[in-house]
């Protein structure tokens, strides 16, 4: 795909799709690293390490999903996400 020509309208489209998936990758990978601090994981079970991945990866897309929200109708109250302690 580098270096390669676009020919078609349908190509150039095809191109943007991949940016804005790679974009979307960046962003998870950065909420795992810094929101959830993937990086500080000391576990030696791979099984455990492999859970506790799946578990973060869960909470890493939760996070995406309140930026994207947030950014798209800021005026949304956050309850939408989170459930207020009584």
């Amino acid at each position: 795909m580098a270096g390669e020509q676009v020919t078609s309208p349908e190509e150039a489209y095809e191109y943007a799709g991949y940016y804005v998936r790679r974009l979307k990758t960046g962003r998870f990978h950065y909420a795992l690293k810094s929101g959830c601090a993937i990086e500080k994981l000391q576990e030696r079970s791979m099984d455990k390490t492999m859970a506790i991945i799946l578990t973060l990866s869960i909470i890493a897309a939760m996070i995406l999903n309140m930026e994207y929200a947030a950014r798209l109708t800021p005026e949304l109250p956050c309850s939408l996400f989170l459930e207020e302690d009584e």
